[in-house]
């Protein structure tokens, strides 16, 4: 089975188990996206040493942040794990918008308490938690620019789609 069959394979497999249904995209960067955002809403079952096998030959070049494990080891000296609300209406609510700050807000006590100079962030609740990317980052940079930093001088917000850069690059450059 070659990388792009053993991707349909797991992807299919991880589908079934969470009983959703979409379409499976045909490069492998997408398919490895797919992989990786259905991992992160994946609740593990009893599954078949095959598909273990599969996934396991898959992982060794995955992105270690994106697994759905209690720890992992990384280059960094400090991994700050937070975890954004869902969105299943399509719209945050107020209580899910403060929720999200709050994460924004938890990882900057706990960098200020290590001491730390810098911290970077990923655009946590949107994708496969459906934060809308435009009001998660409007809620990311207005919860950087008050919280009162003694420490951390470096914020750095790492983007990984296009839109997210036009939209963090927008939000960054008024005033």
């Amino acid at each position: 089975m070659d990388r792009l069959e053993n991707l349909n394979a797991i992807i299919q497999g991880l589908m079934a188990n969470e009983h959703v249904s979409h379409r499976i995209p045909s490069s492998l960067h997408e398919k490895q996206r797919m992989m990786r955002a259905l991992m992160n809403v994946w609740e593990p079952k009893d599954v078949s040493t095959d598909f273990l096998a599969m996934q396991d030959a898959e992982l060794l070049q995955g992105d270690i942040t994106r697994l759905k494990v209690d720890a992992i080891v990384n280059a960094a000296k400090h991994v700050i794990h937070t975890v954004g609300p869902i969105i299943d209406t399509g719209s945050p609510t107020k209580e899910q918008e403060e929720q999200l700050a709050q994460c924004y807000r938890s990882c900057l006590d706990l960098a200020e308490q290590a001491g730390l100079e810098s911290i970077a962030f990923c655009c946590i609740s949107t994708g496969v938690f459906h934060f809308p990317n435009e009001r998660a980052a409007e809620i990311a940079v207005e919860t950087v620019k008050r919280y009162p930093r003694q420490s951390v001088k470096t914020i750095v917000f790492n983007v990984f789609l296009d839109k997210d850069y036009d939209i963090y690059q927008r939000l960054l450059t008024e005033d």
